[in-house]
């Protein structure tokens, strides 16, 4: 009776479904991107968009609170019961405001990455975790002034020149608008992690997820990234 009735309440507003997705906090830029896609070969949709953790992705997955998810592929279940797509390498990048001084070389070293003003997401992030493995193994500790579980903060606090950070492409606004705008490098030798889609195989599903679900598989991620985010690396000041 509860699917029924929120079926009808869909259809009194002219949509056709509801999707649920659970995304990580490094690759929620790319909702727009999904949603975009799934209202055009679907038709119309409520959304409902979960930024959580890996780990509550998961028990959200199993307890059917989400009809997928996108996250890291190598902390997905292994489980039969799971579906998991891999979308794409994901690719973390230094940034800083245009005005900063960095080499001009389009990859920089972890040494002198290490010796910058970083702020970085916390240490219980994958990401962050990828990242510190980096600066291991190049033997070197990193300058980090600003830790934050907030992309939004760092976001602010990079924008205004105080800091320099290491995120993934995808984490950063599609657009950035005003004058200030930002540079970035590649790290040498940096591992990337990889991000999929992950569903529960034998659930019941509705027509619309299922459809939602073969709308987001389709999707040429590393050209939207390299498309809608920004480039992966700007040398010309």
């Amino acid at each position: 009776m509860k699917i029924n009735s929120q079926d009808a309440s869909l259809a009194r507003q002219g949509l056709f479904g509801i999707i649920r997705i659970g995304v990580i906090p490094t690759a929620v830029h790319l909702i727009p991107l999904i949603l975009q896609d799934i209202r055009k070969d679907a038709g119309p949709c409520a959304s409902a968009v979960q930024v959580i953790p890996n780990e509550d992705i998961i028990s959200k997955l199993i307890s059917k609170e989400i009809d997928f998810s996108i996250m890291y592929t190598d902390q997905m279940p292994q489980a039969n019961s799971f579906e998991v797509r891999t979308l794409y390498a994901e690719h973390q990048v230094l940034a800083a405001v245009d005005d900063s001084e960095l080499p001009l070389q389009p990859e920089i070293t972890w040494e002198e990455a290490a010796t910058l003003p970083l702020a970085l997401l916390t240490k219980g992030m994958h990401c962050r975790q990828l990242i510190d493995t980096g600066f291991q193994i190049a033997g070197v500790t990193p300058n980090v002034q600003m830790e934050s579980d907030s992309l939004e903060l760092i976001h602010a606090e990079l924008m205004l020149g105080n800091v320099v950070t290491i995120l993934p492409i995808a984490s950063f606004p599609l657009r950035i608008s005003g004058e200030q705008k930002l540079q970035k490098r590649a790290l040498q030798g940096f591992s990337p992690g990889f991000i999929g889609l992950c569903r529960m195989k034998d659930e019941p599903i509705t027509t619309f997820a299922s459809r939602a679900w073969g709308t987001a598989v389709a999707i040429d991620y590393a050209h939207a990234i390299e498309k809608s985010c920004l480039t992966p690396v700007e040398t010309e000041k």
